[in-house]
């Protein structure tokens, strides 16, 4: 890990004096949704071609926070930064199993999780929505954690 974070250091030390650190900690899921690979369709991400774009956007996300964020779990940045698109894949092929087709309000519900995970590429709000909740999601993991911490400390 030493050498790791040799690596990173100039690269971190620049970052913080050109990205702004309110955007720094969506850099991340940004990098992985504009600059990652797109996974396609559902068939694209059950095949070893689609795993390995998963992997590719999941190494982007977690090599940008690497690069900005020394205190980052890489693990979780990279989970989060592909968990659209298997939850969108797995909400698209759910709502053509024939389980379901008797409930047009339970399609339409995993229709529309699908869209909402799965956005046009490009930017738009719905993107953006979907950043924010990764964002979202990491910053208040890295909070807990912190909170765990100061707790066993017993400065809290």
């Amino acid at each position: 890990m030493g050498l790791f974070k040799k690596i990173f250091r100039p690269v971190r030390k620049i970052a913080k004096k050109i990205i702004p650190k309110e955007i720094r900690p969506a850099l991340p899921f940004i990098a992985s949704a504009y600059f990652g690979p797109s996974t396609g369709g559902l068939g694209n991400l059950f095949t070893r071609e689609g795993a390995k774009l998963l992997a590719q956007k999941a190494a982007i996300a977690a090599g940008t926070a690497a690069a900005t964020d020394e205190d980052a779990n890489l693990a979780r940045v990279a989970a989060l930064s592909i968990a659209p698109d298997v939850l969108g894949s797995a909400s698209e092929s759910a709502a053509g199993l024939d389980f379901f087709k008797n409930n047009p309000k339970t399609i339409s519900a995993l229709e529309k999780t699908a869209s909402f995970l799965r956005p046009e590429s490009g930017v738009n709000f719905d993107q953006a929505k979907l950043i924010g909740s990764q964002t979202a999601i990491d910053q208040s993991a890295k909070f807990a954690e912190l909170t765990i911490a100061l707790a066993l400390d017993g400065t809290v």
